[in-house]
This record gives C-alpha cells, structure tokens and sequence, in this order.
C-alpha cells in the first residue's frame, strides 16, 4: 500500500478507507459524517449476522417459512430465552449416546473461547447468552482428523445487494485424530477446529507451504486437489457453499435495509468483510457453523501471507477508493459519476464496481 502512494492516518474526516470496528452505540454516530467517497468496512447491523446469536435466529425466521431452502445450519437453541425448551428437550436424551451430543457456545466470542460439549443437563448456562447446538458427530475427516473451512466473504452493499466469494482460504484441522470416546469429549484438540487452539497443541505442525498437504493449516486450493486426487467433487460442494452464503446475507436484508436507507449513505460506503466457517460431514454436505466479525488477518506463516494478502489487495480494488480534497470541501479530486436518484446512484455505482478486477473473488450475487 505505501508502494501505491497509500498512507496511514488516524484522522477520519481525510481517510479514504476506514478500517476499524467501533462499538454497537457508537457505529451509527460514526456513520451519519462518513463523505460519499469515504469506505467503511462495517454495516451497522453486522451484529446480526456476526453474533451466534442473532445469526441463528435470523436463519430460523427463514427455516421456519422455507424449511427445504433454508437447512444448513444445526439444530440450534439461543439461551437464556430458549432455556425452558433446551433442558426439557435433554432430559430425555441420553447425552452419552453419539447422536446426541451438544455444543453449549458464548454468543459473542471469537477463537474458541467458551465452547464445550454438554456432558450434563445441569452445566446449561441459565443467565448469559449463549447458543446450544446439536452437535455434528459425522465430520469428513482427512488423516482421521476433523477439519473446518475459512472462508472469505466480502459484501459490497445491501441496497442493492452484492456478494462476493474468496476462490481461497484456510482448511484448519485439530492437531488429534477425531474419537467420540466419551472420555475425550472434553479434548479441545479432538473436536475444535479453531486455529488459535490448535497451534498451542505439542502436535501442531505449521504449513510454510501455499500449495502442499502439509502440517494443519492447508489453503482451500490445495484441499480442492486432495478431493479430486481421492475422487470426490469438490466443485459440487462449493457451489453449495455459495448457495449458503448467499442465503445466509439474505436473512438479515430486512433489518439491514431500513436502517442503511434511513442513514441517507451512498450505495457504496460501506463495505464487510466476514470470515465464513464451514464444517462438511461424512456425507460431504456442508454446515455453516458462524460468520466471524473482523476474521483474523494474523499472518504466521508465508501460507497465511499469501491468503490474506490477496485477500486485501482484492478487496481495495473492488469498492474503488476515490482521492477528495482535505480542505473541508471534500472536493473529488477526479471525475466522478452524477445522478439522478437514489435508485440511479446506486445501479450506476454497482456497474462501476463490477468493472473492477475481481482478483480471488467470485460475484455470487447479482448474478
């Protein structure tokens, strides 16, 4: 970015690009004195696709209208409101047997913090938001080891709606091979995927390399070639997984609308990018687990720097970054596009940003 002429500044009212996350109360203050040649690299509702939470329940509200469309995530129970429901539901299961086991997790955190299986109905949190979720007890394994997929989803707008999908990303595995003997349900490095747990494993091995089935981090290109070396169609799974995620942005459009439409931005200020988990079972169907807000940009390895770089370089290509003026004018400091109305800024906008390199990314939606 610095070769590119780009510099870093923490004054907002100059910044082309904004990248920082703020809390819920302070977001929309923040927003309503973005210029409309600024970018900002969150939605004002992002909580309720990032938290387990509100994720759940906007995917439910749909699952409940289209049950056949909508069935990619886990059976699902949102604590303390669903409590009643959960622990009279477990009690008469028995949560030794292997298709009955559970994932009590926090609501609102990252990197594996808080999440363990339910051993017991008395351990259900009665107070604190958590989520309880049916338990995927068939997971694909490679080298007898579960694994999750991360994935890189950019959303460029909700009015109108664009979605796009990073062709790469990681394949994390746990550092112990999968065993649903009872007495290691409570082995993290058996039954969590989550890369911050894993490299604190004595058997974690680091992947230096971009293109090899080495250590437990593989990037999504070369597990593509691990499935189609072994004969299985990777492709066919990935266009599920596309399917998922275009759903899944689709479950929060009616509260994300409103509110953006009520800010007065232009269509193209905001802009997210969500890191999307995805476990596949033995049956090769993939489950969306959760969308991560702020998905680490950590690089630990040259594996890491590749992903993650592309990543970004692609993004800022994408949403077009225009240079103003610093002298409280905020004068566009080359041509830009004029309009009729709302409707006319935002599909004149859409097919400039189209017309940019795409890099890694794919445009799911619109098609």
């Amino acid at each position: 970015m610095e070769y590119n002429g780009v510099i870093r500044s923490k004054l907002f009212e100059n910044t082309n690009i904004i990248w920082k996350l703020m809390k819920e109360d302070e977001i929309i203050p923040f927003l309503k004195t973005l210029n409309q040649y600024q970018r900002y690299n969150h939605f004002p509702m992002t909580w309720q696709l990032s938290r387990k939470d509100n994720l759940y329940d906007n995917y439910f509200k749909l699952h409940s209208k289209f049950p056949k469309d909508y069935y990619y995530m886990p059976e699902t129970y949102c604590l303390p409101k669903d409590f009643d429901i959960i622990s009279k539901k477990l009690q008469n299961l028995d949560l030794k047997d292997i298709k009955n086991l559970w994932l009590v997790k926090p609501a609102a955190s990252s990197r594996g913090k808080g999440i363990k299986l339910l051993t017991n109905v008395e351990n259900l949190p009665k107070k604190n938001k958590y989520i309880v979720s049916h338990y995927i007890y068939n997971p694909h394994l490679i080298n007898g080891k579960k694994y999750d997929l991360r994935l890189y989803l950019l959303v460029t707008g909700f009015t109108p709606l664009k979605i796009y999908l990073f062709d790469n990303g990681l394949a994390r595995f746990c550092t112990e091979k999968y065993d649903l003997n009872f007495n290691k349900m409570k082995d993290k490095f058996i039954h969590l995927t989550n890369y911050s747990i894993n490299k604190i494993s004595e058997n974690f091995e680091l992947n230096d390399s971009v293109d090899k089935e080495l250590g437990d981090k593989w990037t999504i290109q070369t597990l593509k070639k691990y499935f189609e070396k072994n004969g299985l169609n990777f492709d066919k799974i990935w266009e599920k997984i596309k399917d998922i995620i275009i759903k899944a942005v689709i479950s929060v459009s009616d509260i994300a609308i409103p509110l953006i439409k009520q800010l007065e931005l232009s269509s193209c200020n905001l802009f997210e990018l969500y890191g999307v988990d995805i476990l596949i079972d033995e049956n090769l169907k993939p489950w969306l687990l959760e969308v991560n807000l702020n998905p680490s940009l950590n690089c630990d390895s040259l594996l890491d720097l590749k992903v993650k770089s592309h990543v970004l370089t692609d993004i800022f290509n994408i949403i077009g970054a225009i240079p103003f003026s610093h002298d409280g004018k905020f004068t566009p400091l080359e041509k830009v596009n004029t309009y009729k109305s709302s409707i006319d800024e935002g599909v004149i906008e859409s097919l400039c940003e189209f017309e940019r390199p795409t890099g890694g990314f794919q445009r799911l939606f619109p098609t």
